[in-house]
């Protein structure tokens, strides 16, 4: 594949339903609002991923955890890392969360989606290093949310890979992604 590489919207179409408990932790609510709402989006993305014949693929979102972290987690799991090395790399991004969210709270696009525990805008003049040091808590990510995402996909769809399989990517496809990142 040479070119332009393909950009994909992300909350466009609908794939297999997954159940959302409102019993969950709200950053899994949150990812299986994604499996659930952008299952074609993040079927196209892992499609990227596998049509690449040469060089590397960049997966991007505003901050790299969410979106990106799911498309990665499953792109991974295709590949057949081990789900520990998977939920540990998810994790990593909450090594630097605090300059994630800096970067994003300077930005006219995001900062109003910067918000302290009362949800109101912070922005680099109501920064102080208490509402700092709770945003940054609160987007953390956490190995237990990934762990608890893959679970429910094993509990609900018999696993990360069959659920990739329901929404469309075919077994030829995950090999593709598998040979891409494996050399």
């Amino acid at each position: 594949m040479s070119g332009a590489a393909p950009q994909t919207p992300w909350m466009s179409g609908r794939r297999p339903a997954l159940e959302i408990d409102a019993g969950e932790r709200p950053a899994v609510i949150h990812y299986l609002g994604y499996l659930r709402h952008a299952s074609a989006n993040i079927v196209e993305s892992l499609r990227a991923i596998g049509a690449r014949d040469d060089g590397a693929t960049l997966v991007h979102c505003a901050a790299g955890k969410d979106r990106t972290g799911t498309v990665v987690a499953l792109a991974l799991l295709v590949a057949g890392v081990r789900r520990e090395d998977v939920v540990a790399d998810y994790a990593r991004s909450g090594e630097v969360i605090d300059k994630i969210m800096g970067r994003l709270a300077s930005t006219t696009t995001y900062a109003a989606d910067v918000s302290d525990a009362e949800g109101n805008p912070v922005t680099d003049a109501t920064m102080d290093p208490t509402t700092w040091a709770a945003i940054a808590t609160r987007q953390r990510p956490r190995a237990e949310t990934m762990q608890r995402l893959l679970e429910i996909l094993d509990e609900r769809a018999g696993g990360p890979l069959q659920w990739l399989t329901d929404a469309g990517l075919s077994s030829a496809e995950q090999q593709a992604i598998s040979t891409h990142l494996l050399g």
